[in-house]
């Protein structure tokens, strides 16, 4: 996935959120949404190494309309990401002030879901006399009904997923999880395919379905051959 997005242009980012476009798209029937971009928020060399919470988020239309390849969304979603980066400085709260007054007064959310990367190098923190390492955290409220972060080192990445369990539970987050890997398989081999041929599923599970149709097949032939005898004898009444 890596030579993938250098060979495209595309930061590893840009790759994986164009296949969360794809299963957005797919699971809520929509060709045209919001999804908040979670950005760093250190644009300032000053800021760098500053202690601090500075991430904002920032929403991004995504339109899957048009029948385009996956490299065709690949391309709207880098231009629409580069394009929020340049505004990556607008607090969200200013922005959500500004759209309720202008078109939003019921005050619904620009978003429900946000997808973020989180791909700064860690490295071992030395202070004298003190042991410091990290350790995982637990959420006892979030922000939005699903966040998606994208946790790189070195050349490795995995998901993270964090939902509010009025919307979701474990078993449902499990299943997109498994969609997403589908998909992204699927891009990758098919990059130039249309995006409503790309497959869910992955190759365990196309096995897995591949077997189940083998068997109802075999059941429905046993039960024709049941219900339709090879043929029929005439009796004769002295027989």
């Amino acid at each position: 996935m890596l030579a993938f997005s250098r060979a495209e242009s595309a930061t590893p980012f840009m790759t994986l959120l164009a296949v969360f476009a794809i299963l957005l798209g797919r699971r809520a029937g929509q060709r045209s949404f919001v999804v908040g971009m979670a950005i760093a928020g250190r644009s300032r060399l000053e800021l760098e190494g500053m202690i601090g919470f500075f991430i904002n988020v920032l929403p991004l239309r995504i339109e899957l309309a048009g029948a385009p390849s996956f490299l065709d969304l690949l391309g709207r979603v880098r231009e629409i990401a580069l394009a929020a980066q340049s505004h990556q400085d607008l607090p969200l709260e200013k922005l959500v002030e500004e759209l309720r007054t202008e078109r939003q007064a019921d005050g619904a959310p620009l978003f429900q879901v946000t997808f973020g990367i989180q791909n700064a190098p860690r490295e071992d923190a030395r202070l004298s006399g003190l042991e410091i390492r990290p350790f995982p955290l637990s959420y006892e409220t979030v922000r939005f009904p699903l966040t998606v972060w994208v946790l790189q080192t070195d050349d490795e990445l995995a998901l993270q997923w964090t939902f509010n369990t009025d919307f979701f539970d474990a078993s449902t987050i499990v299943r997109l999880h498994e969609q997403f890997e589908g998909l992204l398989g699927s891009a990758l081999a098919n990059p130039r395919a249309e995006i409503d041929e790309l497959e869910l599923v992955d190759a365990s599970e196309r096995e897995q379905r591949r077997r189940s149709r083998q068997l109802r097949e075999a059941s429905r032939h046993q039960r024709l051959m049941i219900s339709k005898p090879k043929g029929l004898r005439v009796v004769q009444p002295n027989e």
